[in-house]
């Protein structure tokens, strides 16, 4: 029973050690965070709309012989682009691209980099270094571009610091924020439209509910919109993005939603909803449950539930996303001019040639869409594919080796 107290004791001393000493990390990395308060303060307001779209989704998603998204009738033309794989371009894992003026910008959050290479694949240069001195970044987490000022930014979510590039990667200068942020994108001159998502800011109690808060470029806050309860949605922690820019219009999805919303400096309004139907995610989601738990219970070969997993890209033409279901991507094509849905977890490939549909990640140009996927599964896919239709295929796809670095996908989509 002694031994049972003193190791109680020692698991409370512990605790309160380590939570004394995050408080400190805190208090240290945020002080003064209150000056980023703005003294008038707004709720951003919900925006009644009469022009949501609502876009229902196939009542049976499973089902291969009925559900089948044939590429033909939906691509025009797919590239394949693999990253030159050389000792200083290694790419561990793709956290985030961006593509602008035929580059190719990608976060590299495991190999702690950011990697620059042309729209052909050839590698040019790593933006910054990993450190904890000026100039460098120890866990970036985001990256975003203002086109207006044609400057690259970096957001270090360890020493809340953003670092500033110019499109080619040279250093420019660093910013201090003093709260976290998840992913941020500029309104206009003036304004930055921030998700804060899951990203805890309990040093502000001001915003520490609030998903999404509206800054002045010196990163004050000035609004704050989505009311949530952070201290338990911080247990499912999804710290995916939630912002998305068409045109001058920036689109958000929380997380776990099926509603897609315009934002303004006046409020933020509903755009689009997918129905799920039967399938939607239930009312009162839980978010106390543990991250392995919701995977059991929402995304298990067994569940039945469907949502928005991947990001949302609008044009004149189409809004595309991936959701998820049991697991698996469920691909999504709305044509904004017919009214047409493609959704389905199954896609044909053309007889006449390689196809491999991966989810899209973001647009390279009008109506021109990419993803990416790394060697070790396009190799596998390619070996069925080629198994399946009997294609040929060039040699440079052949000479793909499964510890290479990613191949980008650029899609032309037919207008429909």
């Amino acid at each position: 029973m002694k031994n049972i107290i003193i190791f109680f004791l020692i698991v409370n001393i512990s605790m309160s050690c380590s939570r004394n000493a995050r408080e400190r990390e805190v208090g240290n990395k945020f002080s003064n965070a209150s000056e980023s308060l703005s003294d008038s303060l707004f709720d951003l307001p919900i925006l009644e709309t009469d022009s949501l779209i609502t876009i229902k989704l196939p009542e049976k998603i499973e089902d291969p012989k009925n559900d089948v998204i044939v590429t033909s009738d939906l691509i025009e033309s797919i590239e394949y682009i693999p990253l030159e794989t050389t000792k200083n371009s290694l790419v561990h894992s793709v956290e985030q691209s961006l593509i602008y003026n035929d580059n190719i910008y990608i976060l590299d959050n495991f190999g702690k980099s950011i990697l620059m290479f042309n729209k052909q694949g050839k590698f040019i240069k790593r933006i910054g270094s990993y450190g904890k001195g000026p100039k460098e970044y120890i866990n970036p987490i985001k990256i975003t571009l203002n086109e207006k000022s044609q400057k690259l930014y970096v957001l270090d979510d360890k020493t809340s610091k953003l670092l500033i590039y110019d499109l080619s990667g040279n250093y420019l200068s660093e910013e201090r924020i003093k709260f976290r942020v998840n992913d941020f994108l500029f309104l206009n001159d003036s304004t930055c439209i921030v998700n804060t998502g899951t990203r805890e800011n309990f040093h502000l109690p001001e915003i520490a509910n609030n998903k999404l808060v509206l800054t002045d470029k010196k990163w004050k806050i000035l609004a704050k919109g989505f009311e949530y309860d952070a201290a338990h949605c911080n247990t499912v922690s999804f710290s995916r993005n939630g912002l998305y820019r068409y045109k001058n219009q920036i689109i958000y999805n929380p997380t776990l939603s099926n509603y897609i919303y315009r934002i303004t400096p006046f409020g933020i309004q509903p755009k689009y909803f997918i129905d799920a139907g039967k399938a939607m995610l239930p009312e009162g989601f839980d978010y106390e449950l543990t991250f392995d738990d919701f995977f059991k219970k929402y995304d298990s070969r067994q569940s039945k539930y469907v949502y928005i997993d991947k990001p949302i890209i609008e044009t004149d033409n189409f809004l595309i996303t991936t959701l998820r279901y049991q697991s698996r991507f469920l691909y999504f094509f709305y044509s904004k001019n017919t009214r047409t849905l493609f959704c389905s977890l199954y896609y044909k490939p053309k007889p006449d040639g390689l196809t491999i549909l991966t989810p899209f990640r973001g647009i390279s140009a009008e109506d021109e869409f990419y993803g990416f996927t790394d060697a070790i599964g396009f190799k596998r896919e390619m070996d069925f594919v080629i198994k399946v239709t009997h294609v040929e295929i060039s040699p440079k796809l052949k000479a793909i080796k499964e510890d290479d670095n990613p191949i980008f996908i650029f899609y032309k989509l037919k207008k429909f």
